[in-house]
């Protein structure tokens, strides 16, 4: 349960949870999941907490069934995406790890199945707080969702939302009380570090990954030197060295990209040290052909939100920009780490499974439909 040094850095911080006096992971860890595992690895030990992931993984199934079937109204279709996640031995392992990826898949199923039950409920508050909602626990388990947060504060909150609060002001209460754990991770970090910061993660892993590689092809050295060279830049000096070495970064991120998408499991590799098993090379072709559906669907989603809004269909556009962006945004932002096997890109799971089989399905209903207004011409 313990065994990747991420799950033991979420371990060192359940236990510093209530003193406050005691510095160290937290400074880049987030206090969500570390208080899942204080209440269920504490209270029943690693079997209590792999039972919570466990129910994570069921739910997250059961919630994709759902939200296809509500949105193609096809049971084959809602039974070949549930399958798929299920098929994802990747998934089901990290049931059995300390990591924040079962939590943050389950967190996502929620999402998609909100979205496709209430989608046309876009514009109310009710609405906008369960997705605001959703998102704020989404950084508070994993920093990646800080951007879509922020972007949600103060852009889509300010332009769509500020009216309904100001004729209603008993609902800033609630907007409070949704913020309490965003509220609480800043105070942590306040209290603390004695910084007005979220946490410090994508900072080191910027800092830690992908500006040493860049340090390290440059200067053929090993990384472990790099990292200490990289540890000397300021912020201003780490900007003016990237741009100076563009083309070598660009290819770095590429290759990152690729490799995270195209990994074997490692969830999978901690239990296989061969890396041969069974399982192991099965992941391997899986996501290899996720990869391919990847570079296959990328026009269709690109086509299918552009359309939508053309058309002014703002169900289906809701559903392919938010569910596309979130998808993309994870591939994106994870392409700044490494040595991490599929764990990096494996949230976004349940994002494209769904996405991608809800527009094929809304492309064969056109394409059928312009088949009939023809033939009947």
């Amino acid at each position: 349960m313990f065994s990747p040094l991420d799950a033991k850095a979420f371990l060192e911080v359940s236990n510093e949870f209530y003193d406050f006096s005691v510095q160290g992971c937290s400074v880049s860890r987030t206090f969500f999941y570390p208080l899942l595992i204080l209440i269920f690895y504490g209270t029943m030990g690693a079997y209590g907490l792999w039972i919570l992931q466990l129910f994570f993984w069921i739910v997250s199934v059961n919630l994709l069934y759902l939200s296809i079937e509500k949105t193609t109204h096809n049971k084959t279709l809602s039974f070949i995406g549930s399958t798929l996640i299920v098929l994802n031995f990747s998934f089901m392992s990290l049931t059995m790890v300390a990591l924040t990826e079962v939590s943050v898949i389950f967190l996502l199923s929620l999402l998609i199945y909100f979205l496709a039950f209430n989608v046309s409920k876009w514009n109310t508050l009710r609405s906008f707080h369960v997705y605001l909602l959703i998102t704020i626990l989404l950084a508070v388990i994993k920093p990646l969702f800080l951007l879509p947060l922020i972007f949600l504060l103060f852009f889509i909150m300010p332009v769509f939302y500020l009216k309904k609060y100001l004729k209603s002001p008993k609902n800033i209460f609630i907007l409070i009380l949704i913020l309490i754990p965003l509220l609480f991770q800043l105070t942590l970090m306040k209290v603390k570090y004695d910084r007005f910061s979220f946490n410090n993660k994508g900072h080191d892993t910027f800092k830690y990954y992908f500006f040493s590689q860049g340090i390290q092809q440059i200067n053929n050295i090993s990384l472990t030197e790099a990292r200490e060279e990289a540890q000397k830049f300021s912020k201003q000096e780490t900007i003016s060295y990237m741009f100076r070495n563009l083309p070598t970064y660009t290819i770095i991120y590429f290759q990152n990209l690729k490799n995270n998408i195209n990994s074997a499991s490692l969830s999978n590799q901690m239990f296989d040290n061969s890396g041969n098993s069974f399982f192991s090379r099965y992941m391997l072709i899986m996501n290899k052909i996720y990869s391919l559906l990847h570079l296959i669907f990328l026009l269709p989603v690109l086509i299918g939100v552009i359309y939508t809004f053309r058309k002014k269909e703002w169900n289906y556009f809701i559903l392919f920009a938010v569910l596309s962006s979130l998808t993309y945004y994870i591939f994106f932002a994870t392409a700044i780490s490494f040595w991490q096997g599929d764990r990096l890109v494996i949230p976004a799971l349940p994002l494209f499974i769904f996405l991608y089989i809800v527009i094929s399905k809304y492309f064969f209903e056109k394409i059928r439909s312009c088949r009939k207004r023809t033939m009947a011409i």
